[in-house]
Order: C-alpha cells, then sequence, then structure tokens
C-alpha cells in the first residue's frame, strides 16, 4: 500500500466518528443503572451510592433522608455549653498489705457537660491548663485535645481525653473551646 495515496480528510472523519461513537457509548454507560450501587445496613437504611462520584443518598422505607452535615457550632450556641471535668481519681488498696495505699491520679480528664444548645453536639475541643503538683516536677502547659461525644439539645452527656500525664499535673483551668454537631429540627 502507497501512504502517499491516503487521503487524510476521510482518516480524520472516520476517527471524529469512532471518538463520537466511543463518548456516547461511554455516556450511556453512565447514565445507566449500573451506575450506582445500593448498600443496605442494620438499622433498615439503605445507601444508593454513585460509583462515578461517589456521591451518596440514603433511604428508608422508601423514602429519602437528608444527609445531615457536621457543622462548627457559632459562638453564642457554643457558651450554652458548660460543665464539670477534672482529672479522674484512682483509689487503690491491696487487701494484703497492712498499709492504705496512697491516692494516685489517673492521665484521664473528664467531665459532664450540658449542652443548653438547640444543636445536637458531636465533637468538642477542650483545652486544658495544666501545672505541676508542687511533689512532682514539670512544666505548666496549655493543650487542647478533640474528642468524640453525643450529647442532645438541652441535655447532658460525658466526654473524656487522654492527656498522658495527668498524674504529674493538676487542672487549673479548662473550657471547651469549640463544638461541632447538627442543628435539630424545631
Amino acid at each position: 500500500m502507497n501512504y502517499s495515496e491516503i487521503k487524510p480528510l476521510p482518516v480524520a472523519l472516520a476517527a471524529l466518528v469512532v471518538c463520537v461513537i466511543l463518548f456516547f457509548a461511554y455516556k450511556m454507560g453512565q447514565l445507566s443503572d449500573s451506575r450506582f450501587y445500593l448498600v443496605a445496613s442494620k438499622d433498615g437504611v439503605v445507601q444508593k451510592i454513585d460509583k462515578h462520584t461517589g456521591q451518596t443518598w440514603g433511604f428508608k422505607n422508601g423514602i429519602e433522608i437528608k444527609p445531615r452535615i457536621l457543622v462548627e457550632l457559632p459562638g453564642n450556641d457554643l457558651s450554652l455549653i458548660h460543665g464539670r471535668a477534672g482529672y479522674d481519681r484512682e483509689f487503690t488498696s491491696l487487701a494484703l498489705s497492712a498499709e492504705p495505699q496512697p491516692e494516685r491520679f489517673k492521665s484521664t480528664f473528664s467531665g459532664t457537660l450540658y449542652n443548653g444548645s438547640e444543636w445536637q453536639v458531636a465533637k468538642i475541643e477542650v483545652r486544658i491548663s495544666n501545672v505541676p503538683k508542687l511533689e512532682e516536677p514539670g512544666k505548666p502547659w496549655d493543650r487542647e485535645f478533640r474528642t468524640d461525644v453525643f450529647i442532645d439539645a438541652k441535655a447532658n452527656g460525658t466526654f473524656s481525653v487522654d492527656t498522658i500525664e495527668g498524674h504529674r499535673h493538676k487542672a487549673d483551668s479548662w473550657q471547651v473551646v469549640r463544638a461541632w454537631g447538627y442543628e435539630t429540627q424545631n
């Protein structure tokens, strides 16, 4: 075959036709039901997942469940979250020991919070200011810890974080500095 006899215009048109056919075949595959797959959960919710975008829809009893998006609480609602907290104390006594064992401190800082807002709180960030105890060496520190919680609107809930070295420190002050949750339906 002599390549100088091949006309470029018909070859280009043939290539264009093939590309158009492949494009439409691809789009038809995207629009078909094979684009999605379903996943059932134990609580009866069915998730419909788009294979191409990853977008997910939830359905229960044939009704679409609106997705809930975790949002940071505004400052005025954050100020409605308050409570009591401190390092957990552990008292031990050995049955075989004649002497009582001294009080020891764990490194878990925990507390109870009241959520006075209209939000369901799912995560908090707590700032703890620690100072060393007189009998223990160490430097004062301020640290922030995030932890998952579940506190309904107008309800109490608990939280705890491990500060690693709480047994050598005492909490000078603490506060909830950020919170994330879901706005409840009124």
